[in-house]
């Protein structure tokens, strides 16, 4: 409880009406944030009718002693510059961070729209067509209509940010989705529209955000990659190719844009417990070759079945990751994708993912 006669605190900082005294010059603790938030409450609680001039006594190291004597409105000046101090650099008055997130309806997506919110930031979450009801009532969640393929509506969403808001701090593209099929069993417009929306969708978005990022001289990119974006999958040789595009462009823009002190930065989940599969599209191109058929198959048998990691440890990494002053280019979300995805660079020829590969084909086939 603050006493309406002096306010003290452990640091240091002791003041009556008579006299203040200061011998902590660190940043704000909590009791500091504390004492900052009563600072007009005390001030105006203070009586200084019997007082015209302030003894201000300085402690320095080994206990040595000064004071000076102020003028009482010199007092009250020094005083209110020194609880301004203490509220912005508490944080009090910092802007409210924004973030974009694409394909925030479900899965990784919807879990990273709350993991941001809890952390207080105001989060844009967009969706395609279906809204979760809880997305609808969500606190400093604001919806946006995103298809990731429409530049029309990748405009409109920035500008409407930016309108409401005035800044992005981060983009989160998370929008994506599967595709199933041996490359020969899938036609050039399935592998068109997945580009589009894997790869294509996020370069769309992060073209909409980077003016904005580099007139803050700040900002984050953070796309939603995958373990096979680094080693490929027999059956998954496409959705591969489209996460390979975006590591590339990743790898490349997190050099770039430092300029501008702009973070780039590339997540990469493996199995998620989420419906992701589920909703995987799977090649139409006719192929009656009877290989083809049981690899694509027992892949969709995996995938049907929702296994690994919750949807919320992706989501708290991508959240930390935001938070992060210095952030790696590449984050596994287990230890086990990591120790994976070392596996094949370390080997430049890459035979040992090779047989890896071939063992997985042996294992799927069988289990079908």
């Amino acid at each position: 409880m603050i006493d309406r006669e002096k306010v003290q605190k452990s640091g240091g900082v002791l003041m009556t009406a008579q006299s203040f005294h200061y011998s902590d010059p660190m940043m704000p603790s909590d009791s500091e944030v504390e004492l900052a938030r009563h600072a007009s409450h005390v001030l105006a609680g203070l009586s200084f009718k019997q007082a015209k001039t302030i003894d201000i006594s300085l402690e320095t190291g080994n206990h040595h002693h000064s004071s000076v004597t102020l003028p009482l409105f010199a007092f009250k000046l020094l005083v209110s510059i020194f609880f301004a101090f203490l509220l912005v650099t508490s944080g009090l008055f910092a802007e409210q961070k924004v973030v974009l997130i694409s394909g925030a309806t479900s899965g990784i997506g919807l879990a990273t729209v709350k993991a941001f919110q809890e952390k207080g930031w105001k989060v844009w979450a967009g969706f395609r067509q279906y809204i979760p009801d809880e997305l609808k009532t969500m606190e400093n969640v604001s919806l946006c209509h995103l298809d990731v393929t429409d530049d029309t509506l990748v405009q409109e969403t920035i500008e409407t940010i930016l309108k409401k808001d005035a800044r992005i701090d981060a983009l989160v593209n998370n929008a994506g989705y599967g595709l199933i099929g041996v490359e020969e069993c899938v036609s050039l417009k399935e592998a068109q529209h997945l580009f589009d929306v894997n790869f294509f969708g996020c370069l769309r978005l992060i073209q909409g955000v980077l003016p904005t990022m580099r007139q803050q001289q700040s900002g984050h990119i953070i796309n939603i990659s995958s373990g096979v974006g680094v080693h490929s999958l027999p059956g998954l040789g496409l959705y591969s190719a489209s996460k390979f595009a975006l590591e590339g462009l990743s790898e490349s823009l997190a050099a770039t844009l430092s300029h501008w002190n702009i973070k780039v930065s590339v997540v990469e989940p493996g199995f998620v417990k989420n419906d992701w599969g589920k909703h995987c599209v799977i090649g139409s191109r006719p192929c009656n070759e009877e290989f083809y058929k049981k690899l694509n198959q027992g892949i969709c048998s995996m995938l049907s079945i929702p296994q690994g990691q919750p949807s919320r440890d992706v989501a708290n990494l991508i959240v930390a990751i935001a938070e992060t002053s210095q952030p790696s280019v590449r984050y596994q979300t287990n230890t086990d994708m990591t120790e994976w995805i070392a596996e094949k660079l370390v080997d430049p020829t890459g035979m040992t993912s090779q047989q890896s590969n071939l063992d997985f084909i042996k294992r799927t086939i069988e289990s079908k």
